[in-house]
């Protein structure tokens, strides 16, 4: 099992973990910049303290030592990538519209 740990800087693309998220590997990413927004953290991914090296090291920890719930995130994390694609979202602008229309 591999994690993918991307760096925090804002200006770097979500496409590496949305890459390898698609391979089903959970990423682990910073709270800073884009990548944070793609990763439900201990669903699909972790999400740590950027610029914390005690965090980053923690996260790898675990999911090196939680193999089951690892399988479990890569899984999720492929899912989630198979899950966005441009109907999906239609799907979800849609439902909340109708939500409010119908509760509004």
């Amino acid at each position: 099992m591999f994690s993918f740990r991307f760096r925090a800087r804002p200006t770097l693309s979500a496409t590496s973990s949305l890459k390898r998220r698609a391979s089903g590997v959970p990423v682990i990413v910073s709270d800073t910049g884009g990548p944070k927004e793609l990763v439900e953290s201990n669903v699909n991914g972790v999400v740590t303290k950027s610029h914390d090296v005690d965090d980053l090291a923690r996260a790898t920890r675990e999911l090196v030592a939680e193999q089951g719930e690892a399988r479990e995130m890569s899984r999720q994390a492929r899912q989630a990538v198979v899950d966005r694609s441009w109907p999906g979202a239609f799907r979800k602008v849609l439902g909340c519209h109708r939500n409010l229309t119908i509760h509004g």
